[in-house]
């Protein structure tokens, strides 16, 4: 078992507390914010937690220790990592990749709370939730009658579920995380790459800047080697020309840098693409009728299958579509048709990562 914390940002909102320390480090009752969330979480886990990993900013070495102190206070490995730049939640998460093994519980660090089950570690995911009297400003889950989420809904501005997300989360298999947090990353990549964005990349500002740099030097270590990275900077600041860090290390200015790095970008993705279907260019042979509402569209992850929900006066279908053998097959009904205002908010539909569930 691991647990991750992102606490990178340090708390703008809490100023004047942090402008000398990090949010996270706080002191509550005499014990760090990121102390107890760290101390709780292991009470309920149910099994040993063999490491725990800090994503930080520039918070300095004093900082560093304590946290390392704080995880092997609690018998585990501590480890650091780094985000640099404020590049999202999914950014950060990814940031301690070399952690994402096995179960894990990714926890952000302005979290307190207090519980009394243990942790069911055979669940492919679990997120943490607390009933609360105004959920207007929370993320909150929609649940089915089997405590499934069906649904999550940001901030609802009408009563959808009083369960607030609190920000603690398991999952049981890290990698698939890793591998999911990744796909997200490179298709903000991709789509800015394939559009012609990228093409001149030294024009980017903010955070397609960034984006693009983290990219580059993605590229960098794939195709020359990552000991290829820390000699183009040595070289860059003895020659105090960021070009010429380039040339001597990789025998390339930065005009045949990009048109490199955007060619590789594009034959990979364009590999990617092929075979693959499209939903907004390829129309699929499904008949449909004035009469019914169809919705809640959804490609498997290996574009074998759609499925989709019909409704007609409050009675519902939901189908699969096989694509390949272009075959339709209706898989569940629910409710009566009556002369009513009918109700679209259900079935949800969301496919397994492997494509196979529904």
């Amino acid at each position: 078992m691991r647990i991750i914390v992102p606490m990178a940002g340090r708390g703008s909102r809490l100023r004047p507390h942090t402008l000398t320390i990090p949010k996270p480090l706080i002191p509550i009752a005499g014990k760090p914010i990121v102390q107890r969330l760290v101390e709780d979480i292991v009470k309920v886990c149910g099994k040993e937690v063999d490491e725990i990993a800090f994503i930080i900013g520039d918070f300095g070495k004093e900082v560093e220790e304590s946290l390392v102190k704080i995880a092997e206070g609690l018998g585990a490995k501590g480890s650091i990592y780094y985000q640099d730049k404020p590049l999202g939640t999914a950014h950060a998460i990814l940031c301690a990749q070399e952690s994402l093994e096995g179960n894990c519980v990714v926890a952000f660090a302005d979290t307190l709370f207090r519980a009394d089950f243990t942790l069911d570690n055979t669940k492919d995911g679990i997120i943490w939730v607390s009933q609360i009297d105004d959920p207007s400003a929370f993320g909150v889950v929609k649940l089915n009658k089997e405590n499934l989420i069906t649904d999550f809904v940001e901030k609802p501005e009408t009563f959808v579920s009083d369960l607030a997300i609190i920000g603690i989360y398991y999952f049981k298999d890290g990698n698939n995380l890793k591998n999911e947090l990744q796909y997200l990353l490179d298709n903000n990549i991709k789509d800015k790459v394939l559009s012609g964005k990228f093409k001149k990349f030294n024009h980017l500002v903010g955070r397609d800047a960034q984006l693009v740099g983290k990219s580059i030097w993605n590229y960098i270590d794939e195709v020359y080697g990552p000991r290829m990275i820390p000699n183009i900077l040595y070289m860059t600041r003895v020659s105090k020309n960021i070009e010429s860090g380039f040339i001597y290390v990789l025998g390339i200015n930065l005009s045949k840098l990009s048109d490199d790095f955007i060619n590789y970008y594009k034959n990979r993705y364009t590999q990617d693409l092929e075979g693959r279907i499209d939903p907004r260019h390829l129309k699929l042979p499904i008949k449909s009728r004035k009469k019914r509402v169809y919705q809640q569209f959804k490609i498997s992850s290996d574009r074998k299958y759609a499925a989709y929900t019909t409704n007609q006066l409050g009675q519902y279908k939901v189908y699969v579509y096989d694509i390949e053998k272009n075959k339709n097959k209706k898989i569940a009904k629910g409710s009566h048709k009556l002369d009513r205002i009918p109700d679209y908010s259900h079935p949800n539909l969301a496919w397994h990562p492997n494509g196979k569930v529904l």
